[in-house]
Order: C-alpha cells, then sequence, then structure tokens
C-alpha cells in the first residue's frame, strides 16, 4: 500500500549485499510429467569464493530460499576442506504461498575455497493434465534459488551458480536431435528427428517421450551429477569469471543428530 524511506548521516559499520545462489535456470532445468522428489542442484565454488572474499570472509546473518510451485523441499549445504559443515539454510515442507526471510539465530561464515550447493526437491505429480515443467519466470515454470544477505558487501559479487553445460547430452539422452530457438528463451522448437519435428520441446517432454522410472533417474543423475558451467559474476562486467566447469566435491557428508531431519539427499553425494 506504499512505502516509507528513511534516510541517515549515522552510517553503520558494515554494508550488507546480497548473493544469489543456485541453478542458473535454463533448458536443463526440467521435470519430467508425473514425477516426485525430482532432484535439481547448482553449485557456487570454491574456485568463485576463493577469488570473490576477503581473508575474513563474510557473514550471512539471513535469507530467502526459492522455488515455485513444484518445490517441495529446498537446502543450501556448505562444503569445507572435504567435509560437508551442519545445515544453517533448509526447509523440507515448502510452501510457495509462504515464503520469507529466514534470519539466522547466529550469524553463518562463509571462507575462502568453502564450496556450497543448492538444492531442490520437486513434484509434478499434481498436473493435471500431466506435463513437464520447464524453468522460466511463470510460478508454473520452476526456479531453485537462495538469495544469501550478508556483510561486509563485495561490490564484486552479486551472483554465483551454475547450471548443466552438456545439453548436447541430455537431448540425446531424450531423443532428440535439433532444437531452434523461438520467442520463449525457456522453450525451443524441435526440428529433428521427424517424429517430433515443429513440436515445442516443452510439448515433446509433457506428451512424447516415453518416460519411465529408469529414464526419470538417468536424467536426473545426468543433470544433477553431470558437469555445470559456473557464472560468478560481480555487478558490474569488468573482471568477469564465466564458464568455470564444476560439480559435487569430494566430501564426507553432514549427517543430522536429529532424526526427524534425516533426509536421503545427503547419501546420494559421497
Amino acid at each position: 500500500t506504499g512505502v516509507e524511506v528513511y534516510t541517515t548521516t549515522n552510517l553503520r559499520k558494515h554494508e550488507a549485499g546480497i548473493i544469489r545462489m543456485g541453478y542458473e535456470t535454463d533448458i536443463g532445468l526440467m521435470i519430467p510429467p508425473n514425477t516426485s522428489n525430482y532432484i535439481i542442484a547448482g553449485h557456487c565454488s570454491g574456485i568463485c569464493i576463493e577469488n570473490r572474499l576477503p581473508e575474513e570472509g563474510i557473514n550471512v546473518f539471513t535469507l530467502i530460499l526459492h522455488s515455485h510451485l513444484a518445490g517441495r523441499k529446498m537446502k543450501l549445504r556448505q562444503f569445507r576442506n572435504g567435509f560437508e559443515l551442519p545445515w544453517w539454510a533448509y526447509d523440507n515442507n515448502y510452501d510457495f504461498n509462504f515464503q520469507q526471510n529466514r534470519i539466522l539465530p547466529e550469524h553463518k561464515q562463509i571462507f575462502k575455497g568453502d564450496h556450497l550447493t543448492f538444492e531442490c526437491t520437486d513434484d509434478s505429480s499434481d498436473r493435471s493434465p500431466p506435463e513437464a515443467i520447464l524453468g522460466g519466470l511463470s510460478t508454473r515454470r520452476e526456479m531453485c534459488l537462495a538469495f544469501v544477505m550478508y556483510y561486509p558487501r563485495i561490490s564484486s559479487f552479486d551472483n554465483c551458480g551454475s547450471h548443466f553445460g552438456e545439453e548436447q547430452a541430455l537431448l540425446t539422452k531424450l531423443g532428440i536431435e535439433k532444437m531452434q530457438p523461438i520467442n520463449d528463451f525457456w522453450d525451443k522448437l524441435v526440428t529433428a528427428p521427424p517424429k517430433y519435428a515443429n513440436k515445442l520441446y516443452s510439448d515433446v517432454l509433457s506428451k512424447e517421450i516415453p518416460w519411465n522410472d529408469i529414464l526419470k533417474a538417468e536424467v536426473q543423475n545426468l543433470t544433477r551429477f553431470g558437469e555445470h558451467l559456473e557464472n560468478c559474476e560481480p555487478q558490474t562486467q569488468n573482471d568477469v569469471i564465466k564458464q568455470v566447469k564444476v560439480s559435487y566435491p569430494e566430501f564426507k557428508p553432514y549427517i543430522p543428530k536429529n532424526e526427524c531431519d534425516e533426509d536421503p539427499i545427503i547419501k546420494e553425494t559421497h
């Protein structure tokens, strides 16, 4: 209903910043139709963080975990020196209608060399008629992003995410040979093979691909554990580190003491 703006000459000691982490929404973000517990993961690598953070690191005080209507769980995982640290940002009961800032009771630190991975568990089984879900801005499409708020602000660090970099490998797995761009950034027109020609990528995924549990698992493992390309961008376009190849690091997983927090995700990535 309105906005009130205040100014002051009594500046605080630290200026805060925001880093967007997670999966860079692109054509590789795809959930097959009628599918539960489908995991999407995006990385912010130790290489990026090593190049951006000061020696003393940064302090995270609040964050927003963001997905759309298919999101069911989200988790920001932090790895350091071959070990996964205790989770400080996760939601095993995500509801798009109840998004909020999550203020951390204790500020968490990110140091040079840390690797962060943001995982989303999605579900397309409630779509009627059944349909595949692409990435995109619409709430019926999907995103997998965490907005991490921290101090002191780094002017050259506001985005650190990745996307599956081997698009042709994904298309080959799906039996699609060629596609061409259309006016929808996240969808394309399939041009080959003939049985899929002149159909939208989204329609082929929803209506033409002979999905089964094996194919779903293969596609998920390919896009989740396959080699990603990372964007590590400053606020300005100077000194941009782009297209670093990244995937999960080697690590010993964190095992929560509270059995209510047990999650099969942690057992798949060591």
